[in-house]
């Protein structure tokens, strides 16, 4: 049951795993997206910021792109937001799109 979950350990666990062991990783996303709705606006774009990373460590940059800007609004004025702007720029230059890479790199120096 949601109201269960610490959502914020589980986060971390997420963010830890990813580092670690990304099977792992993949697994715990998918299983906290199914609660997704019981998360705070913060925890969610944490989530999303997660999920953006895992498009990006499977090739899926398109898909990552999307994620990562939904998270953007989540997770304004926190490290996330610079993790957010970090990770479209990645994506931005695997797609070979470097003006948009440089923008956003700039966003992200404020």
């Amino acid at each position: 049951m949601a109201a269960t979950i610490n959502f914020d350990e589980a986060l971390a666990e997420l963010e830890q795993l990813q580092h670690t062991d990304l099977p792992s990783a993949i697994t715990k996303l998918h299983e906290l997206e199914a609660d997704f709705e019981h998360m705070t606006r913060f925890q969610q774009g944490r989530l999303l910021v997660f999920k953006g990373t895992s498009f990006i460590y499977a090739g899926q940059y398109q898909e990552a792109l999307v994620t990562l800007i939904q998270s953007e609004n989540l997770v304004q004025n926190s490290d996330y937001l610079f993790s957010a702007y970090s990770y479209e720029a990645t994506a931005y230059i695997a797609l070979r799109n470097f003006k948009d890479a440089f923008v956003v790199m700039s966003k992200s120096l404020g």
